[in-house]
């Protein structure tokens, strides 16, 4: 009899535990943020495979006319505070033709962006202080996070609560439910633009024809029990995956850095975006 007992008192337990844990699953993005404060790790660097898949005729009706097609790209992912590194091999559709583009690309600490390109061997280097983004945004009228070029920095991809907040700025995000990517319990939330944002791209000479591709719906998943983004999905334009995560990586500034091979010419992008927009 009292083993009888002991066995429905510890199945009482566990059905209470299971209950307490179910109740305690976020259900909106503000919880999901309380819950993302309490348990994501304190993380200052990463490493990380990734993939994307994008179909630009998708963006505008000018691309589409002009032949741009699919792209793919893949390579390593490295992040250290507020500095990224990614090395990628793309391959472009551009009018039926196939083009292949190795490219290694730099954001540092100090948000300038280095790029060395390397097409059938021609090398060519660029620069951009993505500071000109956000005096784009101000002149527009729209927070910075809406043009979004520089935000895969440390606070986007290994702070779960910033990610949110800096969608919050310029979309109405929904907290679907949870799911799986490989195994692991991912949380999954739908982001719509809001019409203000939308509206204001609309009317702006400077991003003409881009409001199908700002319009997409995106899908995020976030790792349950770290917030590290694993996919985003845009419409029927992009899907972007992070798998191979390692979130102690221990990288040191040696390992974000970005050689500018000699005699090779750097195009200062930033000189030919204030002159554009």
């Amino acid at each position: 009899m009292k083993t009888t007992m002991k066995a429905l008192g510890a199945l009482c337990l566990t059905l209470m535990i299971s209950v307490v844990s179910h109740a305690a699953a976020p259900t909106t993005v503000e919880e999901l943020k309380a819950h993302y404060a309490k348990v994501a790790p304190k993380i200052t660097s990463m490493t990380a495979d990734y993939s994307m898949d994008m179909n630009l005729a998708k963006t505008s009706p000018e691309a589409e006319a002009a032949g741009m097609g699919e792209v793919s790209m893949g390579g390593t992912f490295d992040m250290l505070n507020d500095a990224m590194y990614m090395d990628m091999s793309m391959t472009m559709d551009m009018g039926g033709q196939s083009m292949v583009i190795n490219m290694d690309m730099l954001m540092d600490d100090a948000g300038i962006m280095h790029m060395l390109m390397d097409m059938n061997g021609i090398k060519q280097a660029m620069r951009m202080d993505t500071k000109v983004v956000k005096d784009l945004a101000a002149e527009l009228g729209v927070p910075e996070s809406s043009l979004k070029l520089d935000n895969m920095g440390m606070g986007m991809m290994l702070n779960p609560s910033s990610m949110l907040e800096t969608h919050s700025e310029t979309h109405s995000l929904e907290l679907v439910g949870k799911d799986k990517i490989d195994g692991e319990d991912v949380f999954v939330v739908h982001a719509t633009i809001n019409d203000n944002v939308l509206n204001t791209i609309k009317e702006s000479p400077l991003l003409a024809g881009q409001e199908a591709m700002m319009d997409m719906k995106q899908v995020i998943y976030l790792g349950a029990k770290d917030g590290v983004m694993r996919r985003l999905e845009m419409g029927d334009f992009m899907t972007m995956t992070f798998s191979n995560i390692n979130l102690d990586a221990g990288l040191t500034k040696d390992d974000i850095n970005l050689e500018i091979p000699e005699g090779v010419q750097v195009m200062d992008l930033t000189d030919i975006f204030n002159t554009q927009f």
